[in-house]
């Protein structure tokens, strides 16, 4: 029971920094600050991936709050490597472009070795989706 009040838990903290994130963003000065943030924990989060990655490759890699479900951890790299890509996208400065591609490059081993057939999916509709929408 105590793991089922604690996946909960975890749901409503993702409620709950939607509305904070929204109650604090004024400026696109924030925006930025906060995207950056989110880029350097995905960074340390992948570095973390990694660590997990065995050399035979029989081990999942998932997140650290969440040791038996990789699709969480899975589920988060899709999310980020579509909103980096979005920004790779619609930013025209390469110096902020080369390092986002970089960082993708990186994403893509921990993501592997999630192997999670959700995460696998969610990743190829987000990459039709750009394909659709971009130009």
């Amino acid at each position: 029971m105590q793991t089922g009040i604690i996946h909960n838990l975890k749901f409503f903290e993702y409620f709950f920094l939607f509305f904070m994130i929204l109650a604090h963003v004024r400026s696109k000065k924030i925006i930025t600050r906060m995207l950056i943030a989110m880029i350097v924990v995905f960074f340390l989060a992948m570095i973390y991936g990694y660590t997990q990655i065995e050399l035979s490759g029989a081990g999942r890699v998932t997140a650290p709050f969440d040791l038996d479900e990789p699709n969480t951890f899975g589920g988060y790299i899709v999310l980020l490597m579509c909103m980096i890509f979005g920004i790779v996208l619609a930013d025209p400065r390469i110096r902020v472009r080369v390092p986002l591609v970089l960082l993708l490059l990186f994403a893509i081993p921990p993501f592997i070795f999630t192997l999670s057939r959700a995460s696998y999916m969610a990743f190829i509709v987000g990459w039709l989706a750009f394909l659709i929408v971009s130009q």
